[in-house]
């Protein structure tokens, strides 16, 4: 198949505030970007930990009172069910995480994770129906960012927001008005993820709208041992408070677990990644009654990427050989991909991030230890592979961690070493051709950062 790619080359210049974050675009026709968009530049940082395991320093209590930078005063309204335009990838070294606007490919804004700076160490994004964003800092807590200025909050009342526009324009911690709040977490948190909140149909429109979503996250008991007891939290979404908990015992050996994702109950699933005594476990905590939990024992592998599809159905990617498996509440039956093919001619080591298109189609990152991984495409009703593509044609790939699916239904793989520094690929699922967008600094991001997964479990596509 014929491939054309597009470089799109980092530019340290200022650009106009966003304005909207979320568009309203019911065409489902993709958008060809203007060759005359350009990506903001970033910093130069060294490469990231390529398993993304590096801890950092963190809380060693149960988590503090969050720090509230500050609400609108119009939080916690209805939210209109909308698409989204903005990505958002975490530059792990650096401590920042970046909003990208998806269909210019421009980089928008760039924001501190936490008061400790590039100590933070952050990773896993979680988007909501608004477009707004939580990050999880890997050295401890949990911030939410504003994706509009319309939703941030004027806190030092000079009738403006202050608020970053660009990758060379990272304000001090405490001072850009569209960071929400931050709340402390102990070392080794990882997941994220936002709930649709409260569904209702608008009597004026007639379309559904949701209201107050929530954001479940976890963090480890002691992180790196002795116990292996993992804590789930449901959090505010408009100030971080803690709305309940739930202490689950013998699920991991001190990284806690490593990544969630909702089903269409707003149900939280999370998945361990390091091994405790009885063996890697799939968590389901109840929205509805938090003390209603199962520990599922994952059949094959060490959890890493995790997402649920339009059907409810868990999709989970492994270490040990490159597992990819499918989880059915329904039935509690597990399908694994067959993935002999790609084990023997490019040794897949695991599966990591991955996300379904509205076709019903699965997307996944690959790491392999020869031709530098790729791109798995996969058909989540039979669990069969329907393409796999590898440096052949995405030739710069070099360590890709995890997918999203934007508002024009572009493939995003974001690679922590692309081009030596990292970016990400923007591939169009029908003719492979795909664009670079750098600028980025070792990103590590493998979960919703677009709100994609969300939407699709909110809202599941027709057909």
């Amino acid at each position: 198949m014929m491939r054309s790619k597009r470089v799109l080359q980092c530019i340290a210049s200022g650009v106009a505030p966003a304005l909207l974050a979320v568009l309203a675009c019911n065409s489902g026709e993709r958008v060809d970007p203007s060759d005359d968009h350009a990506v903001a530049s970033g910093g130069e940082g060294d490469a990231g930990d390529d398993e993304g395991d590096g801890e950092g320093e963190g809380s060693s209590g149960a988590p503090s009172e969050n720090l509230d930078l500050g609400l609108p005063e119009d939080s916690g309204t209805v939210t209109p069910a909308i698409e989204f335009s903005y990505i958002w990838i975490a530059n792990t070294p650096e401590g920042t995480v970046s909003k990208i606007n998806t269909q210019t490919r421009q980089e928008e804004g760039r924001y501190l994770t936490g008061p400790r700076g590039v100590a933070e160490d952050p990773s896993r994004t979680s988007v909501n129906l608004e477009g707004d964003m939580v990050v999880v800092n890997r050295a401890g807590g949990i911030t939410k960012i504003n994706a509009v200025v319309e939703h941030c909050d004027d806190k030092d009342g000079d009738g403006e927001i202050r608020t970053s526009t660009a990758s060379d324009d990272v304000l001090p911690w405490g001072e850009d008005e569209c960071v929400a709040w931050n709340r402390t977490l102990k070392a080794g948190s990882r997941p994220a993820a936002w709930t649709s909140g409260e569904k209702s149909d608008d009597p004026d429109s007639g379309s559904a709208v949701f209201r107050d979503p929530k954001v479940w996250t976890s963090e480890p008991e002691s992180p790196m041992g002795p116990s292996e007891n993992v804590i789930v939290y449901l959090l505010d979404g408009d100030d971080g408070a803690i709305e309940g908990e739930v202490t689950i015992p013998g699920i991991d050996a001190g990284l806690g677990i490593y990544g969630a994702a909702v089903d269409s109950n707003n149900d939280f699933w999370g998945a361990s990644m390091t091994v405790a005594d009885a063996g890697p476990k799939l968590i389901h905590v109840s929205r509805e009654d938090l003390s209603q939990v199962e520990v599922i024992p994952i059949p094959n592998g060490e959890a890493y990427g995790i997402t649920v599809d339009a059907k409810n159905r868990v999709w989970l990617g492994c270490l040990a050989g490159g597992m990819l498996q499918r989880y059915e509440p329904a039935s509690g039956a597990w399908t694994q991909v067959d993935l002999t093919g790609l084990e023997d001619s490019y040794r897949v080591q695991w599966i990591r991030g991955m996300m379904e298109d509205a076709n019903g189609e699965l997307w996944a990152a690959v790491a392999a230890s020869e031709a530098k991984g790729g791109l798995l495409r996969v058909d989540t009703d039979t669990a069969t592979i329907l393409d796999y593509l590898d440096y052949t044609t995405l030739t710069e790939i070099r360590t890709p961690t995890g997918t999203s699916i934007d508002i024009d239904g572009y493939v995003w793989l974001v690679d922590q070493e692309m081009l030596d520094v990292g970016g990400a690929f923007v591939v169009d699922p029908d003719t492979y051709e795909y664009e670079l967008v750098t600028g980025l600094v070792s990103p590590y991001t493998y979960s919703d950062m677009t709100g994609a997964g969300l939407k699709n479990v909110a809202e599941p596509p027709e057909g």
